[in-house]
């Protein structure tokens, strides 16, 4: 067995800071108690809803829809896409 000694790196090798990857959770904590659009497919075509965003977790969206105020739990699986309004 042939094993190389392990190294110490010095202050100047580190590697160069590797920014943080996208993610959509993010982009749903900034917009936390603005007005957004979910779409969602429909029987007769694609479903629009339009409200505040409540809460936001990893499977679920909390919104309070405009017209009624009423506040409806919606799965992120069944959302085909998100929007700031």
């Amino acid at each position: 067995m042939n094993r190389k000694p392990f190294a110490l790196e010095k202050k100047g090798e580190r590697k160069p800071f590797r920014p943080r990857a996208w993610s959509h959770q993010d982009d749903l904590k900034h917009m936390r108690g603005k007005t957004i659009k979910i779409t969602m497919p429909g029987s007769a075509g694609d479903r629009c809803v339009t409200g505040t965003l409540m809460e936001s977790d990893q499977f679920t969206l909390k919104i309070q829809r405009q017209n009624d105020q009423a506040i409806l739990t919606y799965f992120k699986s069944h959302l085909i896409a998100f929007q700031e309004v």
